[in-house]
């Protein structure tokens, strides 16, 4: 029902590792051989996501300032 070029953002995105990916995988629409590319992907978004948390927690404990203690 999306244009394809959508549906090539849609699938990039990290949503797409929480549900779908794993359902594929236990029904056997995606093959064996091809598991450790999906894993793959869902990792890199996990790195990023943790690299993200880091830099944003650090930025912001730079900033933070407990007044009086």
């Amino acid at each position: 029902f999306l244009p394809s070029w959508l549906q090539t953002f849609a699938a990039m995105q990290p949503f797409r590792g929480i549900i779908d990916i794993p359902c594929r995988l236990y029904t056997g629409l995606i093959p064996v051989a091809e598991a450790p590319l999906y894993i793959g992907f869902q990792l890199l978004w996990t790195v990023f996501f943790i690299w993200l948390g880091k830099t944003v927690l650090t930025k912001g404990l730079a900033r933070f300032e407990i007044q009086g203690g």
